[in-house]
């Protein structure tokens, strides 16, 4: 392998470490400042429904609706197991 080429490859390799920061810090992002509504969305559900608000199965199915894509969202292209890029889980 010539030098150049190596060079190549080093700049190459930075590049596809910031995309991987940038993924993990999204996917950390999502996780915990999306997920914030669900826990007082589910309860606000079940007292609407508990006063017989129809409105409380409603609020619940957005809840669950919002959990599940984030879910599919999170799933689709992170994988927690792994840790930050550049760092081995378990360092």
């Amino acid at each position: 392998m010539a030098w150049n080429e190596w060079e190549h490859l080093k700049v190459a390799n930075g590049g596809l470490t910031k995309i991987g920061t940038a993924a993990f810090e999204l996917h950390n992002d999502l996780w915990d400042k999306a997920r914030v509504a669900v826990p007082t969305s589910d309860s606000a559900a079940a007292d609407l429904s508990k006063q017989g608000f129809a409105l409380g199965a409603g609020l619940k199915h957005v809840s669950n609706r919002w959990d599940e894509q984030l879910e599919s969202l999170t799933d689709a292209g992170f994988d927690e197991r792994v840790g930050a890029p550049g760092e081995k889980k378990g360092d």
